[in-house]
């Protein structure tokens, strides 16, 4: 399991530290779910971007295998 580090302010904290065992493991469900619909609307993006950056390296003559390599020394 990976760690997850969340920023939070001081109110925030405090908060979550008076919650008891069972209100604090429903509130980092809540937390992981609503990071897990967040990374999959963002996948879903990159899906969408990717497939359009594939039709147009299409229309240039860019193999599949180049627009991977020209993506990875993107990131």
């Amino acid at each position: 399991m990976k760690k997850i580090e969340i920023q939070v302010n001081k109110e925030a904290l405090d908060l979550y530290q008076s919650l008891d065992s069972k209100e604090k493991e429903r509130f980092e469900e809540s937390v992981l779910q609503l990071l897990a619909i967040f990374n999959r609307s963002e996948i879903d993006r990159y899906e969408r971007l990717r497939n359009e950056m594939a039709k147009e390296a299409g229309r240039k003559g860019i193999t599949e295998e180049e627009l991977d390599r020209l993506l990875k020394l993107e990131d």
